[in-house]
């Protein structure tokens, strides 16, 4: 009898409420009901249907959605009874939620800040470089882009992206920061490539380690 083929870990870069391309994506990497799909954070804000990416990834079985900071930032504000103060995109989020932002406020409330899949780790931002994974602050998973770091022996202190810090393992799988195309390093595979500001939407495929992208239909949002 023919075998099934195995099941997968299919990652996906940064959303941003663009469910038409999630659709061509997960078309794109032939999903199947036994691979795990997993999101990395910021689903929502931005695009033009951010509560059907998140009635989309809810009811699938073996999906796993990490916190990103537009998430992290709207459940903030929720909590603090300041959702008047939020940016315009987010608050035309929370009132394309209407009556069913309490449920998916919940659910959210209930979405990890990291996920570990063998050798790679998924976070929504990245990692400050040379912290164990439990010595890192929520806020350093949910924001970081650039650190204080030298170069070789000289002495002034330089900016510089994280992932040029970070020496692994594990392989770092992130979003949050917008490029044109997948970085792709040693230690780092960064996904967001800009979708909702006219790019694609990036997704890596494991265990073979595949980047499957497809174009934006049109740019939602202006850069970043």
């Amino acid at each position: 009898m023919p075998t099934s083929p195995p099941a997968r870990t299919i990652i996906v870069g940064d959303i941003h409420g663009c469910i038409d391309e999630l659709r061509d994506l997960l078309s794109a990497v032939a999903l199947r009901p036994e691979d795990h799909l997993v999101t990395l954070g910021d689903t929502i804000s931005k695009g033009p249907d951010s509560r059907g990416v998140l009635e989309f990834l809810l009811t699938r079985p073996r999906t796993t959605c990490l916190l990103g900071n537009m998430e992290w930032r709207l459940l903030q504000a929720d909590r603090e009874d300041c959702l008047h103060t939020l940016p315009e995109a987010l608050r035309e989020t929370l009132e394309s939620f209407g009556r069913e932002w309490p449920r998916l406020r919940e659910a959210m409330r209930r979405w990890p800040l990291w996920h570990s899949e063998v050798e790679h780790l998924c976070v929504h931002a990245g990692l400050r470089p040379g912290r164990r994974l439990e010595d890192q602050t929520a806020y350093d998973l949910l924001h970081i882009r650039r650190v204080k770091g030298r170069q070789g022996s000289c002495p002034v202190t330089l900016s510089k992206p994280w992932w040029e810090l970070h020496t692994g393992p594990p392989v770092v799988v992130f979003g949050h920061t917008p490029m044109p195309s997948p970085l792709v390093s040693r230690w780092a595979l960064g996904l967001d490539t800009g979708c909702v500001t006219g790019g694609h939407l990036t997704a890596l495929v494991l265990p073979e380690r595949r980047l499957i992208q497809v174009p934006a239909r049109r740019a939602y949002a202006g850069p970043a």
